[in-house]
């Protein structure tokens, strides 16, 4: 009731009805939504002497996503998105991400370092029980099947885990001169593709992929010099 009285009807029953001062509905900016969020991250720094080769130093950061819960309105149960996408959920939310650089020192001024960026699989969210009477649980997207029992869809919706390597090479010519050269996603993995109409409305597609989740360019290569003054 508390939302139907913010809906006024004209005297036809419809919100169209002229004059306008009769048919409208009242916008209210109460922050009635409520949003949590849990985890676990974790940070490990590893350095290895390996004598007259120089220095190895490993560095690995994750982070485990225990639950990712929305309220959309009050009295209705809360929805965890954790490990899914699309619908009220938006972008992809993997459980577990990481990050592991590996940097090797040499003696001299030439020096290097590995990037493993890795996310796992998501799952396309194909119902969200949030309603009044709802229990908050998401069903996973689910094919319908054709006549001959083959599925309607030709675009994988659940999204496998994701994985990216990394590479940079830099050399000090002096103090003031620094040459650097790399690539990132050096196997050239190709992104998820998904549906072109988005997974929800939070959500960045762009070439049938989420960009700035996933690399949706490719491999790129890097080149450059810095100059100290």
């Amino acid at each position: 009731a508390e939302f139907c009285n913010l809906i006024q009807r004209g005297p036809d029953g419809s919100l169209t009805f002229f004059p306008r001062e009769q048919a409208f509905i009242t916008a209210t900016q109460q922050n009635i939504a409520e949003f949590a969020t849990s985890g676990l991250d974790f940070q490990v720094n590893y350095g290895l002497d390996i004598g007259k080769w120089g220095d190895v130093n490993f560095n690995y950061n994750s982070t485990y996503l225990l639950s990712l819960e929305s309220t959309t309105l009050p009295g209705t149960p809360s929805f965890d998105c954790a490990g899914f996408y699309g619908l009220a959920c938006g972008n992809p939310n993997s459980e577990y991400r990481h990050n592991l650089i590996t940097s090797w020192q040499s003696p001299g001024k030439f020096r290097a370092t590995g990037v493993w960026r890795y996310a796992s699989g998501v799952d396309l969210a194909g119902e969200i029980d949030n309603g009044f009477d709802g229990t908050g649980d998401i069903t996973a997207f689910v094919d319908t099947l054709d006549a001959d029992g083959n599925p309607n869809r030709t675009i994988e919706e659940d999204i496998p885990a994701v994985g990216y390597i990394d590479l940079a090479a830099f050399y000090d010519f002096n103090d003031s001169v620094t040459v650097r050269i790399g690539a990132n996603n050096v196997l050239d993995n190709d992104p998820p593709i998904v549906t072109t109409f988005g997974p929800g409305n939070s959500a960045t597609v762009e070439a049938n992929t989420v960009a700035g989740v996933y690399d949706a360019g490719g491999r790129f290569l890097f080149a450059g010099v810095n100059f100290k003054f």
